[in-house]
């Protein structure tokens, strides 16, 4: 095995130290203290298993926050239709924000929807 100096070696600081990443050893310790070494193979299946579960989580919660805005804004919509003709200016301008805020609401949760696919595909695209 040839040996480079710092002078001769044919890699680039930056590559260099991205192999240095590459080799550094990485343990895991158990609750009695064992530690057992990961390779790097394992440590992108445990980051793409960490990205897709916080991924998952994402769409999860923003799924949900959505359901239950969309509801809220169905509700407000069928207030609005209903008493508009009733009601005074001032009660009208209410429940018109009030649907605006909902409808703005939904419109972000769907953001967060997407956001929560692109984690899970870029933590499940190729490491190397």
């Amino acid at each position: 095995m040839r040996e480079y100096t710092s002078a001769s070696c044919p890699l680039t600081p930056a590559l260099r130290v991205e192999l240095y990443l590459l080799i550094a050893e990485v343990y895991i310790y158990t609750e009695f203290g064992i530690k057992y070494p990961i390779n790097f193979a394992k440590r992108c299946n445990l980051l793409r298993l960490l990205g897709t579960t916080i991924g998952i989580l994402v769409i999860g919660l923003s799924s949900y926050w959505g359901y239950l805005d969309f509801a809220n804004l169905t509700e407000a919509n069928q207030q609005l239709e209903k008493s508009h003709l009733e009601i005074s200016e001032r009660e009208f301008r209410y429940l018109l924000s009030r649907e605006e805020a909902h409808r703005i609401n939904v419109g972000f949760e769907g953001t967060w929807l997407l956001l929560g696919v692109i984690i899970i595909l870029l933590s499940n695209r190729r490491m190397m």
